[in-house]
């Protein structure tokens, strides 16, 4: 087999093509090439550049929102521990208050049946909560949550009448005047005695009175005592 061997002619030729085509590359093409690729150079540079102060700008701006997140976190839970010792203390206040108030009222309804030589019944009566239960979806269920205040109410009420061996007591679920004329209706009382706070004007408007239904309906005389005046 024999090699071809290229005429010397041919080869000065193609040098000389490619020595015109250099020439005319570098004085014609090859600057608009180099500042086409050094223009996406920098465009990519830029790009680059920019990323940067963007990622830099988010963390900032995540390091913004975890330090106000703490501090609304912070300032929420003294919020909370604050309206809860708030609602603790007004719990207790009333707690207290209203236990004076029951006892001037037993005390009063005591020496009353004493006088009267009749039998005292105390009634403490658990507002029942069938009536709320479609507003809202308590942690238990209604009838457990109300039996667990009937249970406390009894306990309560077992202490609070301590040393009033002639007191009968009764803890009723529901309504607490429709209970109290209920009890006093099958029971065939012959007096009822009850406590009023004495709301007027916008006061009863808003909160009601429960001895001015008990006076309403009952089937017996009512005697309404103020704890907040002397007896």
């Amino acid at each position: 087999m024999e090699l071809v061997s290229p005429d010397i002619g041919t080869v000065f030729w193609m040098l000389l093509m490619f020595i015109i085509v250099l020439v005319i590359l570098k004085k014609f093409a090859w600057k608009p090439i180099l500042s086409a690729l050094e223009k996406r150079e920098r465009t990519i540079q830029d790009a680059l550049m920019s990323a940067d102060r963007a990622r830099a700008e988010m963390e900032k701006v995540k390091a913004d929102n975890e330090r106000i997140m703490a501090e609304a976190r912070k300032e929420r839970d003294m919020m909370i521990k604050e309206t809860r010792q708030i609602s603790e203390n007004l719990l207790n206040e009333a707690k207290d208050k209203a236990g004076d108030e029951a006892q001037k009222i037993l005390e009063a309804a005591k020496y009353i049946s004493d006088v009267c030589q009749a039998q005292l019944h105390a009634v403490f009566v658990v507002q029942s909560f069938d009536d709320y239960s479609g507003f809202f979806v308590p942690h238990m269920p209604v009838a457990k949550f109300e039996e667990e205040m009937v249970q406390a109410a009894e306990q309560k009420m077992e202490k609070f009448l301590q040393g009033h061996k002639k007191v009968e007591a009764k803890v009723l679920v529901g309504d607490v005047s429709e209970e109290i004329i209920r009890h006093a209706e099958e029971s065939g009382m012959d007096m009822i005695i009850m406590g009023t706070h004495g709301y007027k004007g916008l006061e009863k408007v808003m909160f009601g009175s429960v001895a001015e239904k008990v006076v309403r309906s009952s089937p017996c005389p009512v005697l309404t005592i103020n704890p907040y005046k002397n007896l």
